[in-house]
């Protein structure tokens, strides 16, 4: 059975609001090495994004239904959820003879640990460069300003 997922606005700057709301949340904190540490790889980030989609799945169904349309081997697919297992980001339950998996996260947590190891590795735990990418933005949806309102709202309080 397929999750419903929300997808109504756009994806690319629902990243970066979501990027900026994390960061700069007073429980959050991007140098925390342990989450950051144990984020997925991106290749890992999209399978666990199909898999969390699902209220389980097989390696096959995995395999048929994500890894040959983006043409990965069947091999791949399997180590990469082993690997996400050992990470302690897939359950792994025994039904009837066959391995399920399921993801340990919804979407927007797996969101969420993906954009502090951006943050962390790639900009250095500085959020400047969103700011920047925000700056040059010309077109901003009226959910996307609501959004960004809040935001600020949060920082001035």
């Amino acid at each position: 059975m397929r999750r419903d997922t929300c997808r109504d606005h756009s994806h690319e700057m629902h990243c970066v609001i979501n990027m900026l709301s994390f960061a700069t949340a007073s429980s959050i904190c991007v140098h925390n090495k342990s989450m950051v540490e144990r984020a997925p790889a991106k290749f890992e980030f999209d399978l666990l994004q199909f898999i969390s989609q699902y209220d389980g799945l097989t390696v096959r169904q995995v395999f048929e239904e994500f890894g040959k349309p983006h043409g990965y081997i069947r091999g791949t697919i399997v180590k990469s959820m082993d690997r996400l297992l050992k990470k302690g980001m897939l359950e792994r339950t025994e039904v009837e003879g066959t391995y399920v998996y399921r993801s340990k996260f919804e979407s927007d947590k797996m969101e969420r640990r993906l954009v502090e190891s951006f943050i962390e590795h790639r900009l250095g735990g500085s959020l400047q460069p969103i700011v920047n990418f925000l700056n040059a933005k010309e077109n901003f949806t009226a959910e996307e300003i609501a959004q960004i309102r809040s935001l600020v709202e949060k920082l001035d309080a």
